[in-house]
């Protein structure tokens, strides 16, 4: 925000709930970028005998006045004009951003509400139309000010945002306006398509067209500058075909490591899971973060309506990935299936630490060694491949997981050289597979000082043909 109240050079932009695509004038407007590429027809009240054809989708920033504050605005995919700028109300709720475009003296609160309602621009009432102040800003503006982008960075494209697809818009009687001005993409250049492609037929062509996505676009900018963001990141990670659901549970006793509570995802129809330890529950949305750079990134995200799980924070990531947010109803926690396998995951866990004997604090180490075990176990419900399959499309190998157990007793190998007679093998606890460490055969071991240290070369302490009684037995003495 900038210590300036808006200059008398201000104007009006019209905010018209009846424009499927918001326009921007360079009167108001910094225009920021434009797409040569990309261009649209905008079709007015007269239908196609009132067009105005090939003009440029881009993105650009304006200044608005908030309580004797000046905030820069960003409008993103909106068409380039030289005429008036019209903000399309649907278009800033496709963001997440509230449009109350209802007057006060009807009962609205004739305001646009940023920032999870934190934020609002108010709208002025003329002729019974609603209009946002806005000026071009200042280039001091452009340089220091924090800019809120009012629609979505990635590509706009009015005619999938449906959700009335079944009306019969032929109920509309005559008289009643049900179709305003929209904008119609212009088709692509089949001939530079051609080229890009390698010359391919054109069936081969069209075909790739209606099977890939094209959402990433060269940026026109002039004069030509450097960028220094991602100007895609959606397009930056892998994509999981499938939605998974998250929720997080907390122990009643600290884990190794400081975890207090762990944060769960999971497939919802290929049960791929996935944990996380946390320290406080607010590290949540840096696991989501962990979870995509490290899988991929799901088409939707459940969760309850826990505060953290729908925060600002959180929507950021989720809008950043192109993710679809879900939630389940209040206290109707059960529509959320990553409760079923947190049950599922507890379950097995508490069976192994049951059998092994571990200590308590070795709690998130098993739902970690759960997890990564039911991902490679076969599943009725998959038809009997594994979720890593079903998932990632790769028959898994699971040679790292039928070697040792859980809490298995073994000797690994001292890597350190130690001075005679001190023995090069040491006493220690298999606790899993070690992750991005070393060959696909190393481990993760829990030494009795409770230490975590990643080791290729073990065998289990009482193997029959190689036996070192002197410390596998004192160590098991002292413990």
């Amino acid at each position: 925000m900038i210590n300036s109240s808006l200059a008398e050079s201000e104007s009006l932009a019209l905010i018209d709930s009846g424009a499927d695509t918001c326009m921007i004038g360079p009167d108001q407007f910094y225009i920021e970028e434009q797409y040569d590429h990309r261009r649209v027809t905008i079709e007015g009240f007269g239908g196609p005998s009132h067009t105005i054809r090939n003009m440029r989708i881009g993105s650009g920033i304006t200044a608005v006045a908030i309580d004797n504050m000046t905030i820069l605005v960003r409008v993103n995919e909106a068409v380039i004009s030289p005429y008036k700028t019209i903000i399309s109300t649907n278009q800033v709720q496709a963001w997440g951003h509230v449009v109350d475009d209802v007057p006060r003296k009807y009962g609205g609160r004739q305001a646009i509400f940023l920032d999870q309602e934190t934020l609002n621009i108010p709208l002025k009432y003329i002729g019974a139309l609603l209009y946002m102040s806005c000026r071009k800003p200042t280039r001091k503006e452009l340089n220091e000010g924090h800019i809120f982008d009012l629609t979505d960075y990635r590509i706009w494209n009015p005619r999938q945002d449906k959700t009335d697809e079944q009306e019969d818009h032929e109920m509309f009687p005559d008289n009643i306006i049900h179709c305003k001005a929209k904008t119609n993409p212009e088709l692509p250049d089949m001939d530079q398509l051609k080229r890009c492609l390698g010359w391919k037929p054109n069936d081969v062509n069209d075909n790739t067209l209606k099977n890939t996505t094209q959402f990433a676009s060269n940026l026109l900018r002039l004069p030509m500058r450097m960028h220094f963001k991602s100007r895609d990141p959606a397009l930056n990670v892998k994509r999981l075909r499938e939605t998974f659901a998250t929720d997080t549970f907390f122990s009643s006793e600290k884990a190794l490591g400081g975890y207090t509570c762990a944060q769960l995802y999971v497939g919802k129809e290929i049960t791929f899971t996935e944990i996380y330890g946390m320290k406080t529950e607010n590290q949540m949305p840096q696991t989501l973060q962990d979870f995509i750079r490290q899988w991929g990134a799901p088409s939707g995200l459940m969760s309850d309506s826990a505060k953290l799980e729908t925060s600002k924070q959180i929507k950021d990531i989720l809008r950043m990935y192109a993710i679809k947010d879900m939630q389940s109803e209040p206290n109707h926690q059960h529509q959320n299936y990553a409760e079923r396998r947190i049950q599922e995951v507890k379950a097995t866990s508490m069976t192994i630490m049951d059998r092994v004997g571990a200590p308590n604090c070795l709690w998130y180490l098993c739902l970690k060694y759960v997890c990564v075990l039911l991902n490679h176990l076969s599943a009725p419900g998959l038809d009997h491949k594994t979720p890593i399959e079903k998932a990632f499309g790769v028959t898994p190998d699971i040679s790292a997981l039928i070697q040792f157990y859980f809490y298995q007793p073994v000797m690994y190998l001292d890597t350190n050289k130690p001075s005679y007679p001190n023995s090069r093998e040491l006493f220690g606890y298999w606790v899993g597979v070690a992750e991005n460490v070393g060959d696909a055969l190393t481990y993760t071991i829990l030494t009795p000082e409770f230490q975590l240290i990643n080791r290729s070369t073990l065998c289990p302490a009482y193997h029959p043909e190689h036996q070192n009684l002197c410390q596998a037995e004192g160590r098991l003495l002292r413990t």
